[in-house]
């Protein structure tokens, strides 16, 4: 055992990739670049919800981070998004206020079933019937090179992450 704050604090383990998906994964779906804005209070945000949270509370070990894992693919990217990422956070989720909420796959939800707009991550509210409380898309890191993105620089330097996202904003 371990406490939730240990959890969390733990880094998630390196990736390794290797070969795999070369093409960048782009949706005809645009978002405006008005929604977009830098969140300056970012850290300092997470850090005061954070500390309404009890994390004293005994987490079951989740596991070392010791793991090597070779990935080349978005499922790849989501099955150690799941393991390192979900497994813990849930653990911790059981020991506080935030029990309600659960990972899981898009088509556990009470919603609509879309299968072709099936985002990767899915946090669920779990009071009543199961409800997306948030999703999310992950990229693949070595075909999105998200540095070249930066708000700081400008609005236009945003142009091309517009495609990028346009996944994720169909599914929400």
């Amino acid at each position: 055992m371990e406490t939730a704050a240990e959890v969390i604090l733990r880094p998630v383990p390196p990736l390794i990739q290797i070969n795999g998906t070369r093409y960048v994964s782009n949706s005809s779906e645009v978002i405006s670049l008005r929604f977009f804005h830098e969140w300056q209070s970012f850290k300092q945000d997470v850090l005061e919800a954070s500390d309404s949270l009890d994390l004293s509370h005994p987490v079951p070990y989740t596991d070392d981070v010791s793991e090597s894992y070779v990935v080349g693919s978005g499922l790849g990217l989501t099955g150690r998004f799941s393991k390192n990422v979900y497994d813990p956070v849930s653990k911790v989720f059981a020991t506080t206020c935030l029990s309600h909420l659960k990972f899981g796959d898009y088509q556990s939800s009470a919603g609509p079933t879309d299968t072709s707009q099936v985002p990767h991550i899915t946090m669920f509210n779990i009071m009543g019937p199961p409800r997306p409380a948030a999703v999310g898309e992950l990229k693949s890191f070595w075909t999105v090179e998200l540095e070249d993105y930066s708000i700081r620089e400008g609005y236009q330097r945003l142009i091309g992450i517009q495609h990028h996202i346009g996944k994720s904003s169909c599914q929400v």
